[in-house]
């Protein structure tokens, strides 16, 4: 029965710990949102997450809590640069709301050793959410962030995901940039099914544009990483058949669990224009 009732004040104090940091957070990166750096920042409470009791009341008492709790109150006692909360502040709302948003459709938190905490009290979970937040700590491409939060949101899901291709993932997202991710977003659509109008021919020798070269040039390093294949190109620009490019291996994943399918059509729009 101790042990029991211990418990169950662990819970009710994780609960007014994580909603007193959440409250903090919150208010702090309400500016970033309001201010419309992206389209989607206006989605985060509103139709899609709901207010921020309801997304509290929906990780309270699931094994995700505690990890949860941890990390926001270190962003709130964390002496960092304002901006620097901010940042972090932005994507744990966004990995909160989105892992809240699971919880409420009936999706099932990964049972498997992610959770289970070592001798020092650090869980896997633990180590990877710091992982990005640490990330969004000094990333000055802001729109990224939301694809930060998506991540840890869906390994929290998905037990397949092991620790090192979490890694692997949250070191490519920090690497690649936000343009990178929207062409894994398009080319990762079209090889959905969604009809996208991309150029059918190699481009060939002659003079371009160098806004279309420096977007060559991101395809060829998304290939150099073996994050795209096509059959028509090998490493020189010029043999760049945008219809032909597809998804591969990590690629899928990135694609896959930053959820860069929802990158809004308006941030790919200067890319598709080039590319058609």
């Amino acid at each position: 029965m101790d042990i029991l009732k211990n418990e169950g004040m662990d819970n009710v104090e994780n609960y007014m710990n994580l909603q007193e940091s959440m409250d903090f957070i919150t208010n702090l990166s309400s500016g970033i949102i309001g201010a419309g750096i992206g389209t989607a920042w206006g989605l985060v409470f509103g139709t899609i997450f709901g207010p921020m009791g309801s997304i509290i009341g929906a990780v309270s008492g699931t094994v995700i809590e505690k990890v949860l709790c941890k990390a926001c109150t270190e962003i709130k006692d964390k002496t960092l640069s304002r901006r620097e909360k901010i940042r972090s502040s932005v994507t744990a709302i966004y990995a909160i709301s989105k892992i809240a948003k699971g919880i409420q459709e009936g999706n099932n938190i990964r049972n498997d050793d992610f959770f289970i905490e070592d001798y020092f009290e650090r869980s896997n979970a633990d180590e990877l959410f710091e992982g990005i937040i640490i990330s969004a700590q000094k990333e000055y491409e802001e729109n990224k962030l939301q694809y930060y939060g998506n991540l840890f949101a869906s390994i929290v899901f998905i037990k397949d995901i092991s620790r090192s291709m979490v890694c692997q993932l949250m070191r490519l997202g920090q690497e690649l940039s936000y343009s990178e991710l929207c062409l894994l977003s398009i080319f990762g659509r079209k090889g959905e099914g969604e009809l996208i109008n991309l150029r059918k021919e190699s481009y060939g020798s002659g003079s371009y544009d160098e806004n279309l070269i420096s977007v060559l040039t991101s395809i060829n390093k998304l290939s150099s990483n073996s994050l795209i294949f096509s059959p028509t190109f090998g490493s020189l620009l010029v043999g760049i058949t945008p219809n032909e490019i597809y998804l591969q291996g990590i690629g899928v994943a990135l694609y896959t669990y930053m959820k860069l399918k929802e990158i809004p059509e308006e941030d790919c729009k200067y890319f598709l224009e080039l590319l058609e």
